[in-house]
């Protein structure tokens, strides 16, 4: 069984805006595909109890717990954690449709934590933080393996004029995750960084000149399985 551990972590939120109070030990959940269940460990290090609604999304950040439909359960959805304590999750494959067995899967784990107010404070405010890590449903069997796929990526241009984009795509079943492109000195955007298996991202900036857009070498950051990151090269194909 995989175990990830999850940590919250003492940070104040007052406002709307206000910086997530959980981390993760790590960027991601990876869901091995030989496995029944993956247990996520959760931690309160702060001084006051919290309550924790944990689910699973296939990417639209939008919908409530009991809308977002994935192959996967969360159990128990609702936990509570003292102060200074930790709790299992288990999540759950109930099943195997939308799966494909060829290739990585990215779906989302949402945790919303709602902190205990305080009883003695004059003004209070309650801020419900809603955090999503990345989940990774890893079938069995891929070949090859996760730190090969970077460099097998392809970069090309497309488009024409201040319309010209670059494209990056994966022929490989491992799933890549972008954190910073760059070409001839100009950052390019990278969204949710994420490069599917077997599938394509388009990156902006729009209107970048033509010394940037007929460029042939691209510079690029990626992160590993251990959350490391990782610095890499290559040609931009014409």
């Amino acid at each position: 069984m995989r175990v990830v551990f999850l940590l919250l972590s003492g940070v104040t939120a007052l406002l709307s805006g206000a910086a997530s109070a959980v981390t993760l030990q790590g960027t991601r959940v990876i869901y091995d595909g030989s496995q029944p269940q993956v247990s996520v460990q959760v931690g309160n290090d702060t001084a006051l109890p919290v309550l924790l609604q944990v689910w699973a999304d296939a990417g639209d950040a939008s919908l409530l717990p009991e809308q977002a439909s994935t192959p996967f359960m969360v159990d128990p959805p609702l936990q509570r954690l003292a102060p200074g304590g930790s709790k299992a999750l288990l999540l759950r494959r109930v099943t195997s449709k939308g799966l494909p067995a060829d290739r990585e899967s990215v779906y989302w784990l949402n945790v919303l934590e709602i902190p205990a107010s305080q009883e003695d404070a004059e003004e209070r405010f309650q801020v419900n933080v809603h955090s999503r890590f990345k989940l990774l449903y890893r079938p069995p069997g891929l070949p090859g393996s996760p730190d090969e796929a970077p460099a097998l990526l392809r970069w090309t241009w497309q488009g024409s004029g201040t319309d010209r984009q670059l494209r990056v795509d994966n022929p490989t079943p491992w799933t890549v995750n972008l954190l910073a492109v760059s070409v001839a000195g100009q950052d390019f955007t990278t969204g949710t960084g994420i490069v599917p298996a077997r599938g394509h991202a388009v990156l902006g900036p729009a209107n970048a000149p033509d010394s940037v857009t007929h460029a042939s070498d691209v510079t690029f950051e990626w992160i590993d399985d251990f959350s490391v990151e990782r610095h890499a090269n290559a040609r931009v194909t014409p």
